[in-house]
């Protein structure tokens, strides 16, 4: 195509036709336009990620790269060390980028699907969605949404692109819950796994304490040049990570002077009414329940819509068709009759579907549950009431007064960052003037600290900023220390101690290897390795005390529990290094708790879809053109 594109180009007419083309092109389109125009005509992009035609820029990656690092730094502090767990037992790791890889290909496959079945979503679906993801305050009781908090919230994105990547979310959505239709979970397996984790269990245990395998590990003399060689193959343990020295100034909202009059309070309190209820709305509905319970979806389906059709026909009809196919027996015997249910206290998707009932008598759609597929009618509606102005003017204060002092600091710190990297004294008397307390902070890279991601980010001499909640810093980065292996001969004595423990957690393993190939009894185990014997009384999840014990030697709790009678027995190592060899001894019966067999019952319905969902999109990966942009990686790895 170019070589022949080459060729009439050499005519003369044509090319003076096609400069005069071009020239007009540059002028009507900007150079970005213009860009973006010459890519698509070759087939040029610039994406880090694609799959068939469509992908992401480094810029796009960049973001979503950010966002998976803050999701990943959510983690560590809501689940501590078990925050890696967490992610490998979905198939991630704490890898940002890769993260941001595997959540961005995933989107890309499922956007393959909705394009193929052509799959929209209405508008109305779309607002209550949105409805769910945002903060009850912003959204008023009758669903109209407080679009300048909600602008104030998305930062840097408007409302048209949070509104579009919503809708795109919802497509992919919907795309999985028709792969997930199928998806149910078997009253037997139920049962067996409540039987698992609820039953009380004896345990018995060997204790081999790591101390005695250290001695024994000292006994023979390590040389020289297999210290040194241990050095080096663990490098990674001794080199200091990356450092960096800033100056930090800490603001805080008790000493900013933020002030908050009356009207405010009272403005606020009108506006945003919805937020001080006292007591919800609430909706008397009747109710007929299909339970999924191991039945086959499609028929289920199928019974669901025969019931719907006769109410459509005859909402009269309602108490005895619950009376005769509901399977929730409580409200069956009342005509299906539930009662009075605020939104909050329902599964979500039948509180969206019973509160957009207008009417009293007027039947739903029919609502899928956790429970099984349902059908509700409207008997009668309540209004809400609101807690009085009086009893909730110091939470509004404190609220008003932690939302200025965000905004204001905002802007203000923008500012003086601005001004500072000229003098710095300004930031010095912005300080003094707002009582900022300053400190020399050394940092070193992802210490888990909450400022330590963003002084990273800056280069030495520079500023930045950080709000969270009533606290505020402005940081200048003064020094930064690249990491570096430390000198073997300053910690040759911490080398050598190393080399020991590895020596006696390989012993250790050695003897527990031994003694769990044994057919003897666990006392005359612990006799032949002078290994601790004990039989535990019985333990079941909530034995807080017992497994507080086991927790503080550094037993991990998830493979403990999940030891089963008649398997063999299990090594466990805590911490400390010490090792554990680990069986049920007896398993005694266990009365049935209902809120947690409906708990344990969800959470194998999320594992199961889970696992076809992961299943489905590695088979739409098998068919796709999937292309991955090494150098656009590394751009944005510079732009985040």
């Amino acid at each position: 195509m170019l070589g022949s594109m080459r060729k009439a180009l050499k005519k003369g007419l044509l090319h003076v036709v096609v400069w005069i083309t071009f020239i007009a092109m540059v002028l009507t389109y900007s150079l970005p336009d213009l860009i973006n125009l010459f890519q698509r005509i070759f087939g040029i992009n610039n994406y880090v990620i694609s799959v068939d035609s469509s992908g992401i820029t480094r810029e796009q990656f960049s973001q979503r790269e950010g966002e998976a690092r803050q999701h990943i730094e959510m983690l560590k502090q809501q689940f501590g060390p078990y925050a890696k767990m967490l992610l490998e037992m979905n198939g991630m790791n704490m890898d940002p980028q890769s993260l941001a890889l595997n959540e961005v290909s995933n989107e890309l496959l499922l956007n393959v699907v909705v394009n193929k079945y052509k799959i929209n979503i209405n508008d109305r679906f779309i607002k209550q969605a949105l409805i769910q993801q945002l903060p009850k305050e912003m959204v008023d009781e009758n669903g109209n949404i407080n679009e300048q908090e909600l602008s104030r919230l998305l930062k840097n994105m408007s409302l048209a692109d949070f509104e579009k990547k919503l809708e795109e979310s919802l497509k992919r959505s919907v795309a999985l819950e028709l792969i997930n239709g199928g998806v149910f979970v078997p009253e037997f397996l139920i049962e067996s796994k409540y039987k698992d984790l609820y039953s009380s269990k004896k345990y018995a245990i060997l204790n081999f304490p790591i101390k005695k395998y250290l001695e024994a590990a000292k006994k023979t003399k390590v040389s020289p040049e297999e210290l040194k060689d241990f050095f080096h193959k663990n490098k990674d343990s001794y080199t200091i990570p990356e450092q960096r020295n800033a100056t930090v100034w800490k603001f805080t909202l008790e000493n900013y002077g933020t002030q908050i009059s009356k009207k405010d309070i009272e403005n606020f309190y009108n506006k945003n009414k919805s937020q001080y209820q006292e007591e919800p709305a609430q909706v008397h509905i009747k109710r007929i329940l299909l339970k999924f319970a191991g039945r086959n979806p499609s028929e289920l389906r199928q019974k669901a819509t025969e019931i719907k059709t006769e109410l459509v026909q005859d909402p009269s009809k309602f108490s005895q068709l619950a009376k005769q196919y509901s399977d929730d027996t409580e409200s069956a015997q009342k005509d299906g009759d539930v009662g009075f249910v605020s939104k909050e206290k329902i599964d979500p998707a039948l509180g969206e579907a019973i509160f957009a009932l207008e009417k009293d008598g007027q039947i739903s759609d029919i609502i899928r549950t956790e429970e099984g597929l349902e059908i509700v009618q409207r008997v009668a509606r309540k209004t809400p009431k609101y807690k009085p102005l009086s009893s909730v003017e110091s939470e509004i204060k404190k609220d008003l007064e932690s939302k200025k002092f965000s905004s204001l600091f905002n802007l203000e710190a923008k500012k003086i960052v601005h001004e500072a990297k000229k003098d710095i004294s300004a930031l010095k008397d912005f300080a003094q003037s707002k009582k900022g307390d300053m400190q020399e902070i050394s940092f070193k890279k992802n210490d888990g600290s909450m400022l330590s991601p963003k002084i990273f980010k800056l280069n030495v001499g520079s500023l930045g900023f950080h709000i969270n909640g009533n606290t505020a810093y402005i940081f200048k980065v003064d020094k930064a220390e690249d990491p570096h292996l430390q000198k073997f001969d300053s910690i040759e004595k911490k080398v050598e101690e190393d080399f020991y423990k590895e020596k006696a957690k390989d012993l250790l393993k050695k003897s527990i290897e031994k003694a769990k190939s044994s057919n003897k009894s666990f006392k005359d185990l612990g006799e032949e390795f002078g290994a601790t014997s004990t039989l535990t009384a019985p333990i079941n999840t909530d034995s807080k005390l017992e497994l507080e014990k086991f927790q503080k030697q550094g037993v991990p709790l998830d493979e403990f529990l999940n030891i089963q009678k008649n398997s063999e027995p299990k090594e466990l190592f805590a911490s400390d290094g010490t090792g554990f060899l680990v069986k049920v001894d007896e398993v005694q019966g266990v009365a049935t708790d209902f809120a947690k067999k409906k708990a344990l019952e969800k959470d194998l319905y999320l594992g199961m879809r889970n696992n076809v969902e992961r299943g489905f999109i590695a088979s739409l990966a098998k068919n796709a053109k999937i292309k991955v942009n090494i150098n656009e990686i590394k751009k944005s790895k510079r732009l985040s």
